[in-house]
Order: structure tokens, then sequence, then C-alpha cells
């Protein structure tokens, strides 16, 4: 979660990404449009509150589906995503270079430079 939320950043998903909720409510909507009606009953299930995960870890009529779809999901890959996010990604804003404070930012033909504005001590006497 913490690489997904990593490569959204500057992207027009970076606030969706950290709204566990919302990808909740996308990864259901997505289950229940599948075309295996396996993964698409336990989306509905899921979504409609009938079932919970710790049903679908238990329950022997979905526990073999799980692991199967656990072993499927160890070789999964943000790759693909990443990619995606990469392309759609804003530039980073360039910093500008660090400056010295001691250099000022001052024309050398500047009034103050040129001596114009010392007064002219008078001699005492």
């Amino acid at each position: 979660m913490n690489d997904l939320v990593a490569m959204a950043q500057r992207t027009k998903y970076a606030e969706l990404v950290k709204d566990r909720a919302q990808l909740e409510s996308l990864l259901l909507t997505q289950m229940k449009s599948s075309n295996d009606p396996m993964v698409r009953e336990i989306g509905s299930g899921l979504a409609d509150g009938t079932m919970n995960w710790r049903t679908l870890a238990t329950n022997s009529a979905y526990a073999d589906f799980m692991a199967t779809a656990g072993e499927s999901a160890e070789s999964f890959t943000l790759d693909p995503a990443r990619a995606t996010f990469e392309a759609e990604a804003e530039p980073v804003p360039e910093k500008p270079a660090p400056r010295d404070p001691r250099v000022e930012d001052r024309a050398a033909d500047e009034p103050l430079f040129r001596g114009e504005l010392l007064r002219k001590r008078k001699p005492r006497s």
C-alpha cells in the first residue's frame, strides 16, 4: 500500500490512493463486474455485507478459491501501475540553486557602489 501511495504522488490519483474506503469501493465494483462468476459472487457478498474477508478465508466453499487467488497474488507486481503513474506524474519543480547569503544581488553600477550616496565629510576646524 505504501508503494502504491508513493507512486501516485504528483498524479491525479494522489488523493484517491490515500482513501482506503474509496479503494475498497473501487475493488468491489471491479469484482462485481468480473468475468469470473466466483469473483462476482464474492464481490457482491462483500459489497452487500453478507460476507466479510474472514468468512472468505474460513468458509470451505471459498477457501480453495482464495488460496488459488493468494498464490496468484504472490506473483503480482506494481510495475505496470508504476509505468502509468510515471507517465502521468507532474514534473517535480526544480529547486533553485542555493545562494551564498554573503553575495548581494546588486549591479556594480548602482549609486551605492559608485560612491554617489556617500556624504562628503566637512573637515573639522
